[in-house]
């Protein structure tokens, strides 16, 4: 996997990730006093999770650079 696979995997687990919170925090709100716990912890380390993924993302060279690098590689092996 190069970088730009792990980039488009990243952006669109994050994307998964944060509407799996909203369905879990709406549920919350929604819940009982016996549940409400156990969905708040779930909440938080989904939320945990996608706060470490943001971070490995932002760590990652931008996906316009990417793609140029990507372009600049195809040209060479062209040659």
């Amino acid at each position: 996997m190069d970088y730009f696979d792990l980039h488009e995997h990243l952006s669109e687990e994050i994307k998964e990730l944060e509407i799996v919170a909203k369905h879990i925090f709406s549920e919350y709100l929604m819940s009982d006093n016996t549940r409400s716990f156990s969905l708040l912890h779930d909440y938080f380390e989904l939320q945990d999770t996608i706060i470490t993924k943001q971070r490995i993302l932002s760590g990652l060279p931008p996906k316009y650079l990417l793609v140029a690098l990507q372009k600049i590689e195809n040209s060479w092996l062209t040659k």
